[in-house]
């Protein structure tokens, strides 16, 4: 009964359920109220704070950043817990859509992607902010350049021209070589069947 309720998922399980929450909710501030999963993490919080629990299994959850302890009640956490929530709806934007380079509509979540860029342009958002690595892993467009084409302004839209006019010249100088190379490589051989024919 008892045994069979707590065996019910294997560790790995748990892991992965403790992944799909961070997935959902931006962070693994989890709550321990209720039973299953909540009092799987009360116990292994519990078990570390006794020394109880092995070396391995810390290790897996320390991997994943499993949160040991719940941060202060406070506008800072309440911070976090609301960008976790956004992110778990651009999560769920992502999947559906195959993108997350939001235009204008569902509007609340454009509004925070916009938020996001800002943040990173004035370096408020740092590229060693977890935050940042959540959604850089989504392939959230920072810039605004992604390929489902969120609206440039008028300096990143001239800097791709001489971007693009760069590689175009680049590639017509290789091409230039290329048949430089081919044309050596074609009297080389021309005078080694020569030779050979003597």
């Amino acid at each position: 009964s008892k045994t069979r309720t707590m065996s019910k998922f294997s560790f790995e399980q748990r892991i992965e359920q403790c992944r799909e929450f961070e997935e959902e909710n931006g962070h693994m501030f989890i709550n321990t109220a209720g039973k299953g999963f909540g009092k799987w993490v009360w116990d292994m919080r519990n078990n570390k704070k006794k020394g109880t629990l092995g070396k391995a299994k810390r290790a897996q959850l320390d991997a994943i950043g499993f949160c040991w302890e719940l941060p202060p009640k406070g506008a800072k956490t309440d911070a976090l817990i609301a960008w976790g929530k956004k992110y778990g709806l651009l999560v769920k934007y992502q999947q559906e859509m195959g993108h997350c380079n939001i235009r204008n509509m569902p509007r609340e979540l454009a509004a925070w992607s916009k938020e996001q860029r800002e943040d990173f342009a004035a370096g408020h958002l740092k590229k060693s902010d977890d935050r940042y690595s959540k959604l850089n892993k989504l392939g959230f467009g920072f810039f605004g350049d992604t390929k489902e084409g969120l609206d440039d302004d008028e300096s990143t839209t001239t800097n791709k021209r001489q971007r693009l006019a760069e590689l175009e010249e680049e590639n017509q100088r290789l091409h230039k070589k290329i048949k430089k190379l081919e044309a050596h490589i074609s009297v080389l051989k021309d005078d080694g069947e020569g030779c050979c024919n003597v």
